[in-house]
């Protein structure tokens, strides 16, 4: 039993394995603006822009808009590099920027929503500046106005 119990374990796990290969998910730096998402899309930090380790505050904040008038949702996951942490997931609706604060490690933010919404994506730093990266960057005070500072790590505060 356990001869045949190993190679269909074996099997089904590469058969799990392709299927998800197979759904590729869009990946984008951070920071993106207007990055249309039906779906899955995925945004993460790149290690060599910013390499260098730092003890300020930060908050990761995803904005979701769409041209729909009736409004919509996404679901957003936010993700450290090395595994360690997943924070979410979060319900944001059309208009709403979700800011929640993250510490010096790497970050990747996860956004899933059935219908068409375009995606922001950046993280600003305690001295109100976008940490900068990507192709498609954006003026930082128009996004940056935000000048709370955050105590908790784990608990998401809500813009709109």
């Amino acid at each position: 039993m356990k001869k045949v119990l190993f190679p269909v374990l074996v099997i089904m796990m590469m058969l799990v394995e392709q299927v998800i290969n197979a759904q590729a998910i869009p990946t984008y730096p951070i920071p993106s603006y207007n990055v249309r998402v039906i779906g899955y899309a995925n945004f993460r930090q790149d290690y060599h822009l910013n390499s260098k380790s730092t003890r300020e505050k930060r908050n990761v904040q995803v904005n979701i808009t769409s041209s729909n008038p009736y409004g919509c949702t996404a679901t957003v996951w936010i993700y450290s590099l090395d595994h360690a942490t997943v924070l979410g997931p979060f319900t944001v609706t059309c208009g709403q920027t979700l800011t929640v604060p993250i510490d010096d490690r790497q970050w990747g933010v996860l956004v899933e929503s059935e219908e068409e919404v375009f995606v922001d994506v950046w993280i600003v730093t305690g001295d109100n500046s976008t940490i900068k990266g990507g192709n498609n960057e954006k003026q930082e005070s128009n996004h940056s106005e935000l000048g709370f500072i955050f105590e908790q790590f784990t608990s998401p505060v809500y813009i709109n």
